[in-house]
């Protein structure tokens, strides 16, 4: 029989062989893509496995650090608090500059760091060894003995620091004859703004903080102090003259 006389004997044939044919090409994909789903899935719990294990990666990379900081603060103090105070110095005195969008000076950052570095780990450390010896040694984190030792600390141990810091930075750039004017003129703006934050971070400080960690304490809070500090340093004073420029005497 003809494949005409087919379908012509069979009404729909024709249309149910279509159909089942179309049937058939989608129960196939239908099952090829539930075989894909699985994979899509152990994508993603490969794509999470490999996040989850380099957060971890991270974390235990900071306790290690966290670990070796600590050891070092242990065997050797001063050291580590001066490249404490050295960092943070230099972060510090970085953000004064790009916050007053004047071009960056390496020297002027380089003095400040050094300063830190010299003189505001040894100072520190002793300073806090010594307050905690002799105010109240036997209730140090009593609020009688915080307040106390943040008085002392404020009224006594920061208008000095202040002092010779500003000498210091008259004496580098040469001009050792305008220390008493600096002074006399950045001083009470400058220890202003020092009581408007200090007092309550240093009572924080005395409150909750180890005597170890309070100059790592005390950097992370001043890296905005010191950007303020090193901003208002470098302003010129009332008639503080410019170096001479020097001119070529003509005969």
């Amino acid at each position: 029989m003809s494949l005409l006389s087919r379908l012509t004997s069979r009404p729909g044939g024709a249309v149910r062989n279509l159909a089942n044919s179309l049937r058939g090409q989608r129960n196939r994909l239908s099952s090829s893509e539930l075989h894909r789903v699985p994979q899509l899935k152990s994508s993603t719990k490969a794509d999470t496995g490999f996040s989850e294990t380099r957060d971890k990666a991270k974390a235990a990379t900071l306790r290690n650090i966290w670990s070796a900081y600590n050891r070092r603060l242990a065997t050797h103090p001063v050291p580590t608090k001066s490249l404490t105070c050295l960092v943070g110095s230099f972060l510090g005195d970085v953000l004064a500059q790009v916050l007053s969008g004047s071009t960056f000076d390496p020297s002027r950052t380089l003095k400040m760091s050094v300063f830190a570095f010299a003189w505001g780990g040894p100072s520190g450390h002793y300073w806090n060894l010594f307050l905690d010896r002799v105010i109240m040694p036997h209730r140090p984190h009593s609020m009688a003995a915080v307040v106390a030792k943040m008085a002392v600390d404020q009224l006594l141990f920061c208008p000095l620091g202040t002092c010779i810091f500003f000498s210091y930075l008259k004496l580098v750039e040469g001009r050792p004859d305008l220390i008493v004017s600096f002074i006399q003129e950045k001083l009470v703006k400058t220890l202003l703004a020092n009581y408007a934050l200090w007092p309550a971070a240093v009572l924080i400080g005395f409150r909750f903080v180890p005597t170890d960690l309070r100059i790592l304490y005390g950097n992370c809070i001043g890296v905005v102090w010191g950007a303020y500090v090193s901003f208002l340093a470098h302003q010129p004073i009332s008639g503080e003259a410019y170096p001479p420029v020097r001119v070529a005497k003509i005969d």
